[in-house]
């Protein structure tokens, strides 16, 4: 439990459970067992237009859009990063989502929102988005 790797949004995955040893994370990074698999319906969630913030109430687009993963309640990154930043931290860790009341991983809606920007969009794929909260 050391800084940075204590805040940083990681999964602990035992690939085979005879290497598996006694572990205790923090809070915010799950433990998983077994062979890394991708989710088939990631990316689906968040359509380009008609989207709403559930924080700001505005549009968004699905370029700057985040949404909680058990119900799919939609943000802007930016708006739901503010809300859950500490202000001794750089990057949210986690949070309750505004919506639904169900608390989150920072990490993994990141890591499902980058794996929905498809390959055909360069600007997506070249973007990161913590770029966007220093534009902020």
């Amino acid at each position: 439990n050391v800084a940075p790797w204590n805040r940083l949004p990681l999964t602990v995955q035992w690939l085979r459970s005879e290497y598996k040893i006694p572990l205790v994370p923090p809070l915010h990074m799950p433990i998983a067992l077994g062979p890394i698999e991708e989710s088939s319906d990631m990316g689906e969630a968040v359509s380009s237009t008609g989207t709403v913030c559930s924080v700001c109430n505005k549009t968004v687009s699905k370029e700057n859009s985040i949404y909680c993963v058990h119900n799919q309640c939609t943000f802007h990154l930016i708006c739901l990063a503010e809300k859950w930043v500490s202000k001794t931290d750089i990057l949210p860790v986690s949070g309750t989502c505004p919506r639904c009341n169900i608390p989150q991983l920072w990490g993994e809606m990141v890591r499902i929102r980058n794996r929905s920007a498809t390959s055909s969009e360069p600007e997506l794929r070249n973007q990161h988005w913590a770029d966007q909260l220093s534009q902020h």
